[in-house]
């Protein structure tokens, strides 16, 4: 039998919930502004609307944060309270405010936002947002790893275990996949 959700009432919420639930919330508000943006505006980079990174993006995010957030919900109390939970929180919040918000401006000037070797600014702005997708990344595997060692997790072993293999084996998917494509200087680059 499946476990219902024993989330309480969102004024009792512990950080680490509001923050993830916040992010997906907010992600999903941009994918409706930034959609309407795209019917909007007719400009285009490599024949792509300039807002389609930022729909891919707020997408991902939304679907990660929301992920994140049900699974921070099964944690017991005392460790969806914790410092660590707190501070995982906090980093995915404020990778996720660069990143997003990079990714947005950059499309509102109609410019690339990834492998944009233009000003030694945007070069270090593309290192920061690898820093950023590096935290965003990891922010579920350190979810997973509290998953791992918190034997009061509300959630059947075989969940538990869906959740340890796809937290976890997502983030090192990731974080290969990201690697590859940067080392090669992104066969993608010209894309939006």
């Amino acid at each position: 039998m499946i476990e219902p959700l024993n989330v309480p009432a969102p004024f009792l919420w512990p950080f680490a919930l509001w923050v993830f639930a916040g992010i997906s919330c907010a992600m999903n508000f941009a994918f409706g502004a930034t959609t309407a943006l795209w019917a909007l505006d007719p400009r285009v980079i490599d024949g792509v609307s300039v807002w389609a990174k930022p729909l891919k993006f707020e997408l991902a995010l939304a679907i990660l944060a929301g992920t994140i957030a049900l699974v921070v919900s099964r944690l017991s109390p005392s460790l969806q309270m914790g410092l660590f939970i707190r501070c995982v929180a906090l980093a995915f919040l404020v990778a996720c405010t660069i990143e997003i918000g990079w990714i947005i401006f950059q499309a509102s000037l109609g410019q690339h936002s990834h492998f944009n070797d233009s000003t030694a600014f945007h070069r270090a702005m593309f290192s920061v947002m690898a820093f950023a997708a590096v935290v965003i990344t990891g922010a579920a595997a350190a979810v997973a790893f509290q998953v791992w060692r918190d034997p009061d997790c509300a959630a059947a072993p075989l969940l538990k275990t869906g959740i340890l293999l796809g937290l976890s084996g997502g983030t090192i998917l990731t974080f290969v996949t990201a690697f590859a494509i940067g080392g090669m200087g992104s066969p993608y680059a010209g894309s939006a």
